[in-house]
């Protein structure tokens, strides 16, 4: 668990450097992204609680 943890930081960090760029389609690969990863992150915790 706590390297999803870990692994949210870094993606949060990356979404901070590639923000500062403001190039729309970098946002929406990373929108994409968060999303996959927030899939993936519910999955896991389903599996967890099962």
């Amino acid at each position: 668990m706590l390297r999803v943890v870990l692994k949210f930081k870094n993606l949060s960090q990356n979404l901070g450097c590639r923000n500062s760029y403001k190039s729309i389609p970098t946002i929406k690969s990373v929108r994409k992204s968060i999303n996959q990863q927030s899939a993936g992150i519910s999955t896991l915790y389903y599996e967890l609680m099962k």
